[in-house]
């Protein structure tokens, strides 16, 4: 699943090929892969980027990707700079079947700090998303300044559901087309305000958007929830 979320524009290979790089290792050597106890590690030589990557798990409702630079004495840089993106994570740590395994000593005693920063970075990411608040959809202002003028001027001959209905379409993210659309409607300024209104309320629910839900929050978890299941050692060029 990792593997296939990770074909993004950041990524160097598509969905695809990661899946069938995957499938191909799983004929060769599925018993080593299945068989590979937690916490292994790794390392390799490759590229500019040096770094520790970190593949962990919190339960079994989340995995997280963290790629955690270094400097040339495998020092770990400011907090900022982990990587957190998916595709850029997979893409940083992308071997061909012949790369040697290079992982120096300095390296291997750097680890531990390293799972240390990820981990905790990976622990807010987690308790961010147990806050309801942060978890509401980002209104375009565009969205937000129709529904403010829908509410302004309700028409009174629609049904309260009908106009409930389109604030709610209306008041969720939209793809940048469908945005465009909706500023055309809106900059439209040939009837009244009450009719325009109206037009805007029909046009939103004819649109087939669907209003974005909340997601349920996640419960909180400690540091000690958080389960590493790999880690690779890159060592730049």
């Amino acid at each position: 699943a990792l593997f296939e979320r990770g074909g993004t524009v950041s990524s160097a290979q598509t969905g695809e090929e990661y899946r069938q790089t995957l499938r191909k290792a799983l004929i060769e050597n599925r018993d080593r892969i299945v068989n590979l106890p937690w916490k292994s590690g790794s390392g390799m030589v490759k590229g500019k980027e040096q770094g520790i990557f970190f593949c962990a798990t919190v339960g079994e409702k989340r995995t997280y990707l963290r790629f955690v630079p270094s400097n040339e004495k495998w020092q770990p840089k400011k907090d900022k700079e982990i990587v957190k993106e998916m595709g850029t994570c997979l893409r940083l740590i992308e071997v061909e079947e012949n790369t040697k395994t290079v992982l120096s000593q300095e390296a291997q005693k750097s680890v531990y700090d390293f799972w240390s920063i990820a981990k905790e970075n990976i622990l807010r990411s987690w308790m961010y998303e147990t806050d309801p608040a942060n978890l509401q959809p980002k209104i375009r202002k565009i969205n937000r300044e129709v529904a403010d003028f829908i509410r302004s001027f309700k028409p009174s001959d629609m049904a309260e559901q009908t106009i409930n209905e389109a604030l709610d379409i209306v008041e969720s993210p939209w793809p940048r087309r469908d945005e465009t659309l909706l500023r055309e409607q809106f900059n439209n300024d040939n009837d009244k305000r009450k009719e325009k209104a109206k037009k805007l309320i029909n046009w939103i629910i004819e649109t087939g958007l669907e209003p974005a839900g909340s997601p349920e929050p996640l419960p909180p978890v400690s540091e000690g929830d958080i389960k590493l299941i790999c880690w690779l050692a890159v060592t730049s060029e």
